[in-house]
């Protein structure tokens, strides 16, 4: 009797083995199933949809903090000299005319890479994005503030002329326009600082179909013209 009783209760014990590891299986299978986030984020992408076959490696979501965003910029080549961390960068998007967005350069790149026709650098910007407007994988225009200059005299880069290395422009004064050599300090897309040469107030002639030369009798064109 004493023999029975051990080994009822032996198998016992192995049933509940089995029983308990029956259940860690499906545990593991449950939780194998289930995907969670190493952190918090928003879910902005999910290419999978429920009863699809996935692999080991392939991707099933993407998500992000889309209040702070990366923006990858294309450099080109001549201009990696002036970039540098922590330089102002503004962001505008086509899809929201007269919205901008504000951030920093975070990554500056140590080389150059094919893109198209182009040698280009990849660099990296950290952009504020709190109110979650700009939308990830968008194409959007970006100004790099490499050189800051307050209270400074422009000009449009139109009205610069070049003489063999030397800049000048043409002041109009009394239905005269006169060459003035100028020196130039920072410039933009549309316009240089004029570091000496012109004084606040000056006007500037811009050329349109016609070329100028010193002491050429001249009138202001009418408003809107």
């Amino acid at each position: 009797m004493k023999e029975n009783a051990t080994s009822d209760a032996e198998q016992a014990q192995l049933r509940v083995r089995q029983d308990q590891d029956s259940i860690q299986a499906l545990e593991d299978k449950f939780r194998s199933a289930t995907v969670t986030a190493p952190f918090d984020g928003t879910l902005y992408s999910l290419p999978v949809h429920m009863g699809d076959y996935v692999k080991v490696g392939d991707e099933l979501a993407d998500m992000a903090n889309l209040r702070n965003v990366r923006v990858v910029v294309y450099v080109d080549e001549p201009d990696m000299g002036m970039l540098a961390t922590g330089q102002t960068v503004q962001v505008t998007w086509d899809a929201l005319p007269g919205h901008l967005w504000t951030g920093k350069t975070e990554q500056v790149p140590k080389e150059v890479v094919a893109h198209g026709m182009r040698s280009v650098a990849e660099l990296v910007c950290s952009v504020d994005n709190n109110k979650l407007e700009l939308l990830p994988n968008t194409n959007v225009d970006v100004k790099i503030l490499v050189r800051e200059s307050k209270n400074a005299v422009v000009v449009p880069r139109g009205a610069v002329r070049d003489d063999n290395g030397q800049r000048y422009v043409y002041v109009f004064s009394d239905g005269v326009v006169k060459r003035r050599n100028v020196t130039l300090g920072v410039s933009n897309a549309s316009n240089y600082e004029v570091l000496s040469g012109l004084s606040e107030g000056d006007r500037v002639a811009l050329p349109q179909d016609r070329t100028l030369h010193d002491g050429m009798n001249v009138r202001q064109a009418a408003e809107g013209s």
